[in-house]
């Protein structure tokens, strides 16, 4: 009687076991953790449109790139902030009022440079 409990509760756990890799297996391939499932889910947009493929590729870039300079409105005024956004670097002459509605709009959401040459050449260009 004792071996076949032995043997029962031996047939259980690698009956439980093999659900359980089943299961993980399943949860792996749904959530395109695997090398394998990125490659295929890269391979299967690129197919259906290149494009498509090139312009993600392009917003994820942007979203990664590093800023060293933000630009927002105080007062009326455009004021240059260091990356994280609350360190103020410098205050312009450029008033809001003075701007486009579209320059007004992208300002109420920060605008982003990467470096002083970008940020320069902006203020450059409003300044004038």
């Amino acid at each position: 009687m004792k071996k076949t409990t032995g043997i029962c509760l031996f047939t259980g756990m690698i009956f439980l076991l093999l659900i359980l890799v089943v299961y993980l297996l399943s949860i792996q391939q749904n959530t395109g953790i695997g090398k394998e499932n990125l490659t295929a889910s890269t391979e299967k947009i690129s197919d259906e449109n290149d494009t498509e493929q090139i312009v993600r590729s392009t917003e994820i870039i942007a979203i990664c790139e590093p800023y060293t300079y933000v630009i927002k409105q105080k007062n009326g005024v455009l004021v240059v902030y260091q990356s994280d956004g609350v360190t103020e670097f410098f205050e312009t002459n450029i008033r809001i009022r003075d701007l486009d509605a579209d320059m007004v709009e992208k300002i109420e959401n920060g605008i982003f440079f990467s470096d002083d040459r970008e940020l320069y050449d902006f203020l450059e260009s409003y300044s004038s």
